[in-house]
């Protein structure tokens, strides 16, 4: 059985991300203390191998990038070898640091995909974002025979809130209206 879990390098919060057995379950939350090979693995960065744990055997191989755990890979087997060969450890260990790299590529463009979608003021979804999905759902409308609305909100004086009281409260307001 292999798994790879996420860890959120803000929260230390683990996420199964997928499992060989059941490719259905994802994204599913997992509290590392009820899986102390997995936890020792995050906590010390290097590989575990625990060829007696119960109820199973397990190797936990730890996915870092610029010294920060991104994830885990986690081989489970009742028919592990009581040791490591050195050519194991190293073929684990190189499949982990692939398997890093191309993690924190997939964050990295996730992060520019957001950043290029959303407002950096408000966090909202930009003018260019609002101009796709707007051209989506009336072509959706369209297709359907189905009634689209659209509100469209204006903030009144705040010229006058940033000429008064400054841009960061003209920005605080903007943002508390978002």
């Amino acid at each position: 059985e292999c798994s790879i879990f996420r860890i959120d390098p803000k929260t230390q919060a683990a996420r199964l991300m997928m499992k060989a057995s059941k490719p259905e379950d994802r994204n599913i939350a997992v509290n590392l203390d009820e899986y102390p090979e997995l936890k020792q693995s995050y906590v010390s960065r290097e590989l575990v191998f625990a060829p007696n744990a119960k109820p199973i055997g397990i190797v936990g191989i730890p996915m870092v990038v610029n010294d920060v755990v991104l994830g885990l890979i986690a081989v489970q087997s009742s028919k592990l070898n009581p040791m490591m060969t050195e050519a194991n450890a190293r073929f684990f260990e190189v499949t982990a640091g692939t398997a890093a790299n191309a993690l924190r590529n997939a964050q990295l463009f996730e992060e520019v995909q957001q950043r290029a979608r959303t407002d950096f003021l408000t966090s909202l979804p930009n003018h260019r974002f609002f101009q796709s999905t707007l051209s989506m759902e009336l072509a959706r409308a369209q297709r359907h025979n189905h009634p689209l609305s659209l509100l469209m909100i204006d903030l009144d004086f705040l010229k006058e809130v940033n000429d008064r009281y400054g841009h960061p409260s003209g920005d605080m307001v903007i943002r508390s209206v978002g």
